[in-house]
């Protein structure tokens, strides 16, 4: 849980996290992206590849304002802007492309 409480809420933060922060079906990643399709919500046992709505919005709420955010799970590019509702701001996260083993 986040301490909320230290946080000034003037001042603008990075959000790094594993795994992307939720987005809406077919979102554009941008050019750089090599697979022909955005990232689409999904998972299994263990794994999901974006958090759930409600978690975003949770997390957005508590760290806002919020100047960009850092993911990495997806093992593609994408550059999501996130526009949360009842607010003009908006920010882009990168889902950054990483390496592993387990990636053959």
């Amino acid at each position: 849980m986040l301490a909320t409480s230290r946080l000034s809420p003037s001042v603008p933060r990075l959000l790094f996290t594993h795994i992307p922060l939720w987005r809406p079906p077919d979102t554009d990643c941008g050019d750089r992206r090599e697979a022909k399709i955005g990232l689409r919500e999904g998972g299994g046992y263990q794994y999901q590849n974006m958090l759930d709505l409600p978690l975003t919005t949770r997390i957005l709420d508590l760290m806002w304002p919020i100047q960009g955010a850092f993911s990495g799970d997806d093992h593609d590019y994408c550059e999501a802007v996130h526009t949360i509702e009842g607010r003009r701001e908006s920010f882009v996260e990168y889902t950054v492309k990483s390496f592993s083993w387990a990636m053959v």
